[in-house]
């Protein structure tokens, strides 16, 4: 858990390091919250987070029932033998 808060605190930081990110965190916050200046205690919020409340989220939303299963199988060769890659489709 400390990991993880560390790993999210980093790049939470790394994106208040520059204009453009803090004006993104500002716009989030004013378009969902009308509250920009929540992003003030920002970083707070995601320290106190407890191992607890992620348990809690994750055993709501990471069911099996809400799972989607992906099968990503190449694309047939072309009849010409070039791949659909070399003759600029799109995969």
């Amino acid at each position: 858990m400390h990991r993880a808060q560390t790993l999210l605190l980093a790049a939470k930081l790394n994106e208040l390091q520059t204009s453009l990110g803090r004006a993104k965190l500002i716009a989030n916050f004013e378009v969902l919250d009308h509250s920009p200046e929540q992003v003030n205690q920002l970083l707070a919020h995601y320290a106190a987070v407890t191992p607890a409340q992620v348990q809690e989220v994750a055993k709501k939303y990471l069911t099996p029932n809400q799972r989607i299963v992906l099968a990503i199988q190449p694309a047939p060769p072309s009849k010409t033998g070039e791949s659909a890659s070399s003759s600029g489709a799109i995969q």
